[in-house]
């Protein structure tokens, strides 16, 4: 087969098409190595902004992971339906089987007042109540509420609302709804304040409001000092069997059995001489976690609320002397007690979204009736003082 020969390019013609060649190379290599550069460029500035933003997100959870369970309960109820998260709301937890056994179903939640989102507390604030992982810390509420004042001052040019009626009878200011828990403070003043005399008053009056409940009803009772003890973790019908167990309950304190609560004094066993108790701390409330102090009506009410009471009953002689632990420093700091009250105030609007619990409020000797007064008006509730001399 014969050999094809191709015809051979001259020297200078080849050397001519690489000259003619050369200036279409020169002029694109600049935009290449330009087109090189700017993506480089993104993809170091992307590469920047991802990785700051992993950096500062686990420095927020490491610091604050509350805060970030906040924010993912924002965007999860932002997507969420209204309808959906209403039916979700009427889901109602069963009353606990330990050792109290409710004879029917559990306590009616109270009915819902126009509150915007608040001492928001709850994921994703389904309207059920939170557990104590997801409790906010105390004072940090990132809610938005009407602006009471520092303390709560052009809010009370209506000082007709809050009554000052002078009752012989510790809980005579009415009840709402069905379901009553009673705040007690038993910190070691309150003896000093009432005497034998008044704490046996004081024990006769709480007998005859437990015994006037009707039976389809439901209540509880919350006795406070640094911590708290719960008669039940949730409201029991007010059958007699659960009646006659509440005034055992309570014939505990004062008596030298234990100082201030079961829950000081035994922690987390439940059981102290024979009587059941529910352990009440910082740690398990919402909004109080971080804590700790004396006479602390700030942590049995948020209890009391997140028990879903319709009415609470507090008597107290003082008011709550409070430390926060500070985020960054060792050691706490004191909580002045006008942010006492707000946090309680807030907590209150965020447990309940639609229409806060009646809260009606008795000051022995008229100690800490100031802040008192601003609780019950929060409330719509109403604050009484009752001098150790008007107790029979």
């Amino acid at each position: 087969m014969p050999t094809l020969h191709l015809p051979r390019v001259p020297s200078k013609a080849r050397k001519a098409l690489v000259v003619k060649s050369s200036p279409l190379l020169e002029n694109s290599a600049p935009s290449v190595r330009e087109a090189r550069r700017r993506r480089r460029r993104w993809a170091l500035f992307w590469a920047v902004v991802i990785h700051g933003s992993i950096l500062v997100g686990g420095a927020l959870w490491h610091t604050n992971p509350e805060f970030i369970a906040q924010i993912g309960t924002s965007i999860s109820m932002s997507t969420e339906p209204a309808v959906d998260r209403q039916q979700e709301s009427t889901k109602e937890k069963p009353i606990e089987k330990v050792v109290i056994q409710s004879s029917s179903g559990p306590p009616p939640k109270p009915t819902e007042a126009s509150i915007p989102d608040l001492v928001p507390v709850v994921a994703p604030v389904d309207l059920r109540m939170p557990q104590p992982s997801e409790a906010n810390e105390f004072i940090e509420l990132d809610v938005e509420v009407v602006d009471l004042g520092v303390t709560f001052g052009e809010a009370f040019e209506g000082e007709d609302i809050v009554e000052e009626v002078l009752e012989t009878k510790l809980f005579s200011a009415p009840a709402k709804g069905e379901c009553s828990i009673f705040v007690i403070d038993v910190s070691t003043s309150m003896p000093k304040e009432l005497g034998q005399a008044g704490i046996a008053g004081l024990r006769r009056d709480l007998r005859l409001k437990i015994d006037s409940l009707p039976e389809d009803s439901f209540f509880n009772l919350i006795c406070f000092g640094d911590q708290a003890d719960g008669l039940a973790s949730q409201p029991i019908r007010a059958t007699q069997e659960h009646k006659a167990l509440a005034h055992r309950f309570m014939a505990g304190y004062f008596t030298g059995q234990f100082q201030r609560t079961r829950t000081g004094q035994f922690g987390r066993k439940g059981l102290a001489n024979g009587i059941p108790y529910t352990p009440i701390g910082p740690s398990e409330t919402p909004y109080m976690k971080g804590t700790k102090g004396g006479s602390r009506y700030d942590l049995a009410l948020v209890a009391a609320f997140q028990q879903r009471a319709s009415t609470v009953y507090l008597v107290t002689d003082g008011t709550p002397s409070v430390m926060k632990e500070r985020r960054f420093l060792p050691g706490a700091s004191s909580v002045s007690r006008e942010d006492v009250i707000r946090t309680v105030v807030k907590a209150g609007q965020r447990l309940y979204p639609k229409e806060l619990p009646v809260v009606n409020c008795v000051s022995i000797n008229g100690i800490g009736e100031s802040y008192l007064k601003q609780i019950a008006l929060a409330f719509k509730g109403r604050c009484d003082r009752v001098d150790v001399g008007q107790i029979p």
